[in-house]
């Protein structure tokens, strides 16, 4: 047995970041320091662009995985490989200190394809979801392994409950790993848009960190149960 005084805390933030549409996810994970962005979604033009407005820091770089440096159109069965030599890449980038995945959503089509490839079929059957959580595990373990901060960012799926009629919200993939995929991350947060004042309207970016009978999120850092990002408060935790 290893004395508990020998344990390493991490100090890297391993997040899962969840919200709706336009709730300032991928500008969030901008903020992070030398960020790289894996832009599954090709969705960066707009946190770009707000950035510029505002001011900060941008990115160190950026991939995307559909199409090559070439304009070539990557078939979805070499798709997942092709993110990987990627993620690897940025990985070994001094510069890189933030690998930012975006989003879950074409991840999970990508990691369907690689199931499929990996065993010669083309439609996904029964007992190829096995696979597929598996998949989902592996991928996530490599990932969160790295010293790096890595930030995953999901879209929500909505569900009301039939006994109560609330809303609750999850994780939008594809097969059982939504309800497992929190797990294995440090925290999960929900990006909001509030309404600071109604003449004329404004319009607040917050942060949600705490669960409750609606979000499935997770809080190591002793965070306020909701806060506007500063990445200088959770530099400050992770010491």
């Amino acid at each position: 047995m290893k004395p508990i005084t020998d344990y390493k805390k991490d100090n890297h933030l391993r997040l899962l970041l969840q919200g709706p549409p336009g709730s300032g996810k991928t500008t969030l994970a901008c903020h992070m320091p030398g960020a790289y962005i894996l832009d599954l979604d090709v969705n960066l033009g707009g946190p770009l662009r707000h950035i510029e407005k505002n001011g900060g820091i941008k990115p160190v770089g950026y991939d995307t995985v559909d199409i090559d440096d070439k304009g070539v159109v990557i078939e979805m069965k070499d798709r997942y490989q092709r993110m990987s030599t990627l993620l690897n890449n940025a990985l070994h980038e001094t510069s890189v200190q933030t690998i930012v995945v975006d989003s879950t959503t074409r991840l999970s089509d990508y990691i369907q394809g690689e199931v499929l490839r990996q065993n010669g079929k083309s439609d996904m059957t029964l007992q190829l979801w096995g696979h597929y959580l598996m998949q989902w595990k592996h991928f996530i373990s490599q990932l969160i392994t790295v010293r790096k901060h890595i930030v995953v960012i999901a879209h929500e799926r909505v569900e009301k409950d039939e006994v109560d009629q609330s809303l609750k919200y999850f994780i939008a993939i594809s097969g059982q790993f939504q309800h497992i995929i929190g797990s294995m991350f440090t925290d999960v947060w929900r990006c909001e848009v509030a309404v600071a004042g109604t003449n004329p309207p404004k319009y607040t970016f917050q942060v949600r960190t705490m669960p409750d009978f609606r979000y499935q999120l997770k809080n190591s850092l002793d965070l306020p149960p909701i806060f506007k990002f500063d990445w200088g408060t959770i530099a400050s935790k992770l010491k």
